[in-house]
């Protein structure tokens, strides 16, 4: 096969996704290649709809739920072929038509609906011979998804069929996969030595606090509350992504304390997780699905809210993860469950009973993709 995959610069998530796409395919002895969708319609057209929304996430997150309930709420026009928005995204049609012909591509995935939306566009004026689908990277189903029109729709979980055939694509075309993560979220090993390999004491209770790709939210906050409450066998490492300006903050405040790690822009996650008791994050489709491949429970503060409450709803109910609206109590909950072995054993085993005898959602994809390429030959 000759894979492309469109991916956005939207946060991390649709990009970790692609990557972990495309490790398989590469695996296999294919081509794949990942490209930002919206570099198809033109370079500075994606750097303000990047910049536009890590500002928005990160000091604005208001702003950000407002836009997505106008978008749920016009969900029936907003993405229609005739609309505005969907004649904008297919400005970028006949570029990505260029692109798949010249290096002969037989399969485009989609991990943005941004990317959907543009090879639907493409199609309608080139209907090449193509295997298409799309992969939603968050535990709902988009209010634009059911706009596009392609061949497999790859979702998180079973339990979202019936949300998804709703929204109004053929029940034939929703598959059940699983969100792809890099193989070393799977990776089980004795959290005692993982703690002792990244530096910590392999008798404490280790907290991981993440804040998403883009740093965003009142972490600077939520980790001076921990600060003031953390025991002395308790350690806590955060991860602020590519925020600079939130690490030299953290970074300014809380550098001597023995038991407080912080971390900037990393590949380690999956070390830091297998090192980790417990996740304190915010809900976004990838970071956990890469804690519910590692079976680590979460605790979530959802200052984002939209899609976001979906993932965190989904999780809670699984039984792996929990939440509080109030920072105070969360953070107080947060730690006297880090303080609780017994609990957080029930939650991992939540997650691993969840996930039991499902197939490596990437290696699930490539293998429906493999075979309706087969078909199309």
């Amino acid at each position: 096969m000759r894979a492309l995959i469109l991916s956005a610069n939207t946060g991390g998530g649709h990009n970790s996704c692609a990557k972990a796409i495309k490790e398989v395919f590469i695996a296999h002895g294919d081509t794949c290649d990942i490209e930002d969708c919206l570099e198809f319609i033109s370079k500075g057209v994606s750097k303000s709809i990047s910049d536009g929304h890590v500002f928005l996430y990160r000091h604005a997150p208001a702003l950000f739920q407002a836009g997505y309930r106008a978008i749920e709420n016009n969900k029936t026009t907003m993405f229609q072929e005739n609309s505005l928005i969907f004649k904008f995204f297919a400005l970028g049609a006949e570029n990505l038509y260029e692109l798949i012909s010249t290096m002969d591509y037989d399969t485009v995935i989609c991990t943005h609906l941004i990317g959907a939306m543009m090879l639907t566009a493409m199609l309608k004026k080139h209907p090449l011979p193509l295997v298409t689908c799309h992969i939603s990277t968050d535990y709902d189903c988009s209010p634009s998804t059911a706009d596009s029109d392609l061949d497999f729709y790859f979702i998180p979980d079973k339990r979202l069929m019936d949300e998804f055939v709703k929204a109004g694509i053929p029940k034939e075309k929703v598959f059940p996969s699983g969100l792809p993560v890099r193989k070393e979220f799977y990776e089980h090993r004795d959290k005692a030595l993982a703690k002792e390999e990244i530096g910590l004491p392999k008798d404490h209770a280790h907290l991981l606090v993440m804040c998403g790709s883009m740093g965003g939210g009142p972490i600077p906050k939520v980790v001076n509350m921990f600060s003031e409450k953390l025991k002395e066998d308790q350690e806590m490492t955060i991860v602020c992504g590519s925020n600079k300006a939130l690490y030299d903050k953290i970074t300014e405040k809380h550098s001597g304390a023995r038991n407080i790690h912080i971390i900037g822009n990393t590949n380690e996650v999956p070390k830091l997780m297998q090192a980790a008791d417990l996740l304190f994050t915010k809900p976004g489709g990838l970071s956990t699905s890469e804690a519910y491949a590692a079976k680590l429970p979460m605790a979530f503060f959802n200052f984002i809210g939209c899609y976001e409450t979906d993932n965190l709803n989904f999780f809670v109910k699984l039984g792996g993860a929990m939440s509080k609206e109030d920072p105070q109590e969360l953070v107080d909950a947060t730690l006297e469950l880090l303080a609780d072995p017994e609990k957080l054993k029930a939650m991992s085993n939540a997650l691993a009973d969840a996930s039991k005898d499902k197939p490596i959602p990437e290696d699930y994809i490539y293998e429906v993709l493999r075979k309706a390429h087969e078909n199309l030959k």
